[in-house]
């Protein structure tokens, strides 16, 4: 290899380790829309908190045995994930507290998260614990 082309390949080749080297570190455009669809999923606990909130209230401030659908409050979307369609999680602890379950693809990177309404997540569940106070 002549030597006038030694520095510029050293420069090409240092290049394409760095963008390796980035992509893997960063995540890549993969991890990308993982993080969307999990902020798409941790947006609708919020909509799925109010509806077991409004369960409570419309039953005399009692929490819900489970997330039935009732005229008086309207879920939405929120029940189900947006991208299996499977419902999201719910499970009653006793009187005053509950959990809400998201199918999240990155639980781990949600543990220190400050969750609206004061939640508590678990993340060997992956389940977002709250306390019903009315």
């Amino acid at each position: 290899m002549p030597r006038e082309l030694l520095l510029p390949g050293a420069i090409a080749g240092l290049a394409l380790v760095a963008v390796a080297v980035g992509l893997t570190v960063a995540g890549g455009p993969g991890r990308g829309k993982v993080e969307q669809r999990d902020a798409l999923r941790i947006g609708q606990i919020e909509t799925a908190r109010n509806h077991v909130l409004c369960l409570a209230r419309a039953t005399g401030d009692t929490l819900p045995e489970t997330l039935t659908d009732q005229t008086a409050c309207d879920p939405g979307d929120s029940l189900q994930d947006p991208f299996t369609g499977a419902p999201v999680g719910y499970e009653k602890f006793d009187a005053r507290s509950f959990q809400l379950c998201p199918a999240l693809e990155l639980g781990d990177d949600h543990a220190n998260r400050a969750w609206v309404g004061g939640g508590q997540f678990d993340a060997g569940s992956g389940c977002i614990r709250y306390d019903y106070r009315p």
